[in-house]
């Protein structure tokens, strides 16, 4: 479930990427998490910067605490806000360094060695009592790793423990278990963070990439002002700007670290706007008003008016519209109810078993 909501939220960064491309006719456009090298208030800006890119999400988020993040919609939104120490490329689907400068791993696969950047801002919050509280240090993905490592309020383990650290980074279980003080496996000296595992686990660095390892300031974590969704993405949420509970609006982060390749500050949108919006139609609607830039998934009932009712439109040069059609990166089953009585006879689980075609599924 979670590798679909990662791949998912990959292919939308993607398909962002080429919308927003073709819209201001520009070979270099990147946006979010899909940032490369560093930026700031006081850094040159793209001659093209600027401007507001809408579409719409099906849902609203449930939830902006990271470690607690299990839906595609809250990690759509959420990721243009929050960080981890590792992100994946855009390009490869490859774990690399985010708000970790670089990264080694031994030769067991055991030992995991991050060396943080120093030039990294947390946004605004009220949790911060000056700017050098807002600086990210080790301190802070410690206080994110113990805080995934504790449970709720109802006793219940995050997301993120679940999917990363139980049973995997040592010390993780014993201090879920507060038989522990920390995590023996997480240390750090200076800017240097080291993680240490109880066996090689080859997803490992995939999973840090996950929304849910994102790391959270240490003061926003002893104030409880996660829900403020306070990162140090590219953009920053202020809820002031929504005019109802159908809109979130992101605003540039004009102290990001990254710039693009040829020293420009990034992100290059001034604001991101999202729609909630369930209804196919509706969010067509919106599309072919130009109110939002991008619609994923066409309504069945309008495929072909869109595709071959507006041939010229993506023919012309420079096109209006561009399509991407790619196959989707999840996994979908189906479960039974075994208490129904009917699954109780051997003979029905059987029949069901025998009619799966499993060759024919794979081709």
């Amino acid at each position: 479930m979670h590798e679909q909501i990662l791949m998912k939220v990959a292919k939308f960064l993607v398909l962002l990427c080429s919308s927003i491309q073709q819209m201001r006719h520009i070979k270099l456009l990147l946006l979010a998490t899909l940032v490369i090298t560093s930026c700031g208030k006081n850094k040159p800006q793209f001659e093209h910067a600027g401007g507001v890119f809408s579409m719409c999400l099906d849902a609203t988020p449930t939830t902006f605490i990271a470690r607690d993040i299990a839906d595609y919609y809250s990690a759509t939104f959420t990721n243009h806000v929050l960080e981890g120490l590792i992100s994946l490329d855009s390009k490869t689907l490859r774990p690399k360094a985010q708000l970790a400068k670089s990264f080694s791993v031994s030769s067991d696969g055991l030992e995991y060695v991050f060396v943080l950047r120093k030039d990294v801002l947390f946004h605004p919050n009220k949790a911060f009592a000056n700017d050098e509280e807002r600086m990210f240090v080790a301190e802070d993905v410690v206080a994110t790793f113990e805080k995934i490592c504790t449970k709720s309020a109802m006793g219940e383990a995050p997301i993120a423990y679940t999917l990363i650290f139980d049973n995997n980074v040592l010390g993780a279980n014993e201090f879920m278990d507060a038989k522990a003080k920390s995590i023996s496996g997480i240390t750090f000296k200076d800017n240097v963070v080291t993680i240490k595992l109880i066996a090689p686990d080859l997803n490992f660095m995939n999973k840090l990439a996950m929304i849910s390892a994102a790391i959270s300031s240490k003061e926003v974590i002893e104030q409880k002002l996660e829900s403020t969704l306070c990162g140090t993405g590219p953009f920053m949420y202020d809820p002031s700007l929504a005019k109802n509970a159908e809109r979130l609006v992101l605003t540039k982060n004009t102290e990001y670290y990254l710039m693009d390749k040829q020293g420009n500050a990034l992100p290059y949108l001034d604001s991101v706007v999202f729609y909630i919006e369930n209804r196919k139609l509706e969010q067509l609607d919106l599309f072919e008003k130009g109110i939002t830039q991008i619609i994923i998934e066409l309504p069945p009932s309008r495929i072909t008016e869109m595709l071959e009712g507006k041939i010229a439109d993506f023919s012309s040069i420079p096109p209006k519209y561009l399509l991407n059609d790619q196959a989707q990166l999840n996994t979908q089953y189906y479960g039974f109810n075994m208490t129904e009585a009917k699954f109780k006879d051997v003979r029905v689980r059987q029949a069901f078993n025998y009619a799966v075609d499993r060759d024919k599924i794979i081709r």
